[in-house]
């Protein structure tokens, strides 16, 4: 076994397999073979047919990372939208929900005033159906 590692054996000296004429072998890429890995060529072409392949499934991963990428910033954005759409729709029920209380308020002031007096009763039931008609549209 030589002490000399793999991928410089045939590189640079005549005694490892190299040519003395260009200092890398017979066509200056290493051993007889002329790969410089010391692989025969049909193994040369099984590691290019590997590279390409592997090249070509980088480039579908990076295609497909872009697009979630692309995706995920989509739904970030449609969330930013609905988180602002819920804040419009919260601060219209607290509008809604406060103008009610002080509605209710003043009819249960008018219901207790009014006991004795149809013409309050009458009121206190025109405002019933206008709060009717108003949950109803």
């Amino acid at each position: 076994m030589n002490s000399v590692p793999l991928r410089t054996r045939g590189l640079y000296a005549p005694e490892y397999g190299g040519s003395s004429s260009s200092g890398y072998g017979g066509n200056g890429y290493g051993n007889e073979y002329g790969n410089g890995y010391g692989a025969a060529p049909q193994q040369n072409q099984t590691v290019d047919f590997l590279r390409n392949e592997q090249d070509k499934q980088f480039g579908l991963l990076s295609g497909k990372l872009s697009e979630m990428i692309h995706v995920g910033s989509l739904i970030g954005q449609k969330i930013r939208d609905s988180s602002q759409l819920l804040e419009d729709l919260e601060s219209g029920v607290t509008r809604n929900q406060s103008l009610l209380d002080i509605n209710t308020q003043r009819i249960k002031r008018l219901s207790l005033s009014a006991t004795s007096n149809p013409v309050l009763w009458l009121i206190f039931f025109f405002f019933g159906v206008l709060l009717f008609l108003y949950f109803l549209l």
